[in-house]
């Protein structure tokens, strides 16, 4: 797995990595974090169009998410 590298965000940790003809974004938040893969041949414009595509919305989305997966991990524990 190649390291594409890394976008700053305060709330999460976002990296991208290319593997197997796919894109992979990986967000990370504390102990939980969710993974997203994309075929290259979805993707005109490769690593470029997955940056322009993580919005602020989109990113909100995510953080969302990981609201849902932290309380998921507590139930988990209990």
């Amino acid at each position: 797995m190649r390291n594409l590298g890394e976008i700053a965000h305060p709330a999460c940790k976002i990296s991208l990595f290319a593997w197997n003809n796919k894109i992979i974004v990986k967000f990370e938040q504390g102990l939980v974090e969710q993974t997203l893969k994309f075929e290259t041949l979805e993707l005109e414009d490769g690593e470029a169009e997955i940056r322009r595509r993580l919005t602020d919305d989109f990113i909100l989305n995510v953080i969302e998410t990981f609201k849902d997966l932290h309380e998921l991990r507590e139930k988990f524990l209990r």
